[in-house]
């Protein structure tokens, strides 16, 4: 017995002494993945636009899984370690060209006869120790156009629409680049004198859409266009009903919910020659940073060998709005704004998109700002800020994209994604197309 209880002690004591031996630091431990499921949904469900694919990406915007949903009634589920994702689902994929190795700065191209609209839904999850359930609201990436024209002549042979400047190509991050123009061929449509597009999709535009009809006749060809009033925006029906008197073309367009948004208006017309109120053609191009029919000028292009793209900034400014990504206050204030403001007789004003707001920054940046605001600070109207009042380190961030990025005129940094706490400036914009 004592020879038993001896030999156990010296077993212990062997295994006290060989733990000082042991290096834990070398032992790999094999972290678990958590599962991740996603559900994703829409105001109609049957409206999702099967079949439907789920990129996972890092937060190194690297892809960490992709998986496609052909029909109904089954859910995504991926095995994931701990960290942060970005979730994109896409549904109506057959719109479009998806690339090969996906990356969360990757773009995919609209086709250009897409035929169902393109949904986008995303989300951004953390796994930890617990399985995750996601859940992501689809909405429409593209825009509906729709054109039909009334009360043409009997000797109208054919009819095409050119739509510009809708992006070609969206990034999984969620913006857009690479604009382009559409072009659409009219059909007859049942009745006589009808001539009509069908459903057209297209992605957003990069600032006003400008519509151009081409009429066709054996005497000739006469083309009418049109900048409208805003930007094409995701998830809108735009309806554009013309009817053809005395010459000129007149169209009336129109917002339609159709499921998707909610209704806005549109009335403008067209023709052989449409006047800019208050606005004096001039012959030689408008001067940056000066005022032109009483407004702003901020930027000016040739457009081509007649017309001159005349970018006008708005002469009142807006403060303390809060961004598209507020959590606390109206998140629509800035589209609100944009969409009741005027300046005589000029409506259809929008918040800059992001190329608009560095267009302001190198037309306006510098030494051109200090001569812009000499002339408004003597106009009575309020100066266009690089830096907050009485401050010469707090820059002064304007929105811009729709309210979800703000920029600053104190340099030509990008526009970042805005705060959901913090208040902004705003100026709005207004591009107009006026002969030479």
């Amino acid at each position: 017995m004592k020879q038993s209880i001896l030999m156990a002690m010296c077993f212990l004591m062997m295994l006290v002494t060989s733990c000082e031996k042991v290096d834990f630091s070398e032992v790999e431990v094999q972290e678990k993945n958590r599962n991740l499921e996603i559900y994703t949904r829409a105001s109609d469900t049957d409206a999702l636009q099967y079949p439907l694919v789920v990129f996972v990406f890092d937060a190194k915007g690297q892809c960490r899984g992709q998986q496609t949903l052909l029909e109904k009634g089954s859910t995504f589920s991926f095995q994931l370690p701990s960290g942060s994702y970005r979730i994109v689902a896409l549904g109506g994929i057959s719109s479009c060209d998806l690339p090969s190795t996906p990356k969360l700065t990757s773009c995919l191209t609209l086709k250009e006869n897409a035929t169902v609209p393109l949904q986008m839904g995303q989300a951004d999850v953390t796994m930890g120790q617990n399985s995750t359930k996601a859940y992501l609201q689809m909405r429409y990436l593209v825009s509906q156009v729709k054109v039909s024209l009334s009360g043409l002549p009997d000797d109208v042979t054919s009819i095409s629409m050119v739509l510009s400047k809708p992006y070609s190509q969206w990034a999984f991050s969620g913006t857009g680049s690479t604009p382009t123009s559409y072009t659409k061929t009219l059909k007859p449509g049942s009745l006589p004198g009808i001539w009509e597009t069908g459903d057209v999709y297209v992605l957003p535009t990069e600032g006003p859409a400008t519509l151009t009809l081409n009429l066709a006749t054996p005497t000739g060809n006469v083309s009418y266009a049109y900048t409208c009033p805003e930007a094409l925006r995701s998830g809108v029906p735009y309806l554009l009903n013309g009817s053809y008197s005395t010459g000129d073309m007149v169209v009336e367009g129109e917002f339609s919910v159709e499921g998707w948004a909610e209704t806005v208006n549109w009335d403008f017309g067209f023709g052989p020659s449409v006047s800019v109120p208050d606005v004096n053609e001039p012959s030689d191009a408008p001067i940056v940073g000066t005022l032109w029919g009483n407004h702003i000028v901020a930027y000016v292009s040739e457009l081509n060998a007649t017309q001159w793209s005349v970018y006008l900034l708005s002469r009142e400014e807006k403060v303390e709005v809060p961004s598209a990504l507020s959590t606390d206050d109206n998140p629509d204030a800035a589209l609100d704004y944009a969409g009741s403001y005027t300046e005589g007789e000029l409506s259809g004003w929008n918040v800059p998109t992001t190329a608009e707001a560095q267009m302001l920054q190198q037309s306006l940046g510098g030494d051109a700002l200090l001569d812009l605001n000499e002339m408004l600070t003597q106009e009575g109207l309020p100066p266009f800020l690089d830096y907050e009042p009485n401050s010469s380190t707090e820059k002064a961030r304007y929105l811009c994209d729709d309210g979800k990025k703000s920029f600053s005129m104190a340099g030509t940094t990008a526009p970042s994604k805005a705060g959901e706490k913090k208040k902004y400036r705003l100026r709005l914009v207004k591009e107009i197309i006026v002969d030479k």
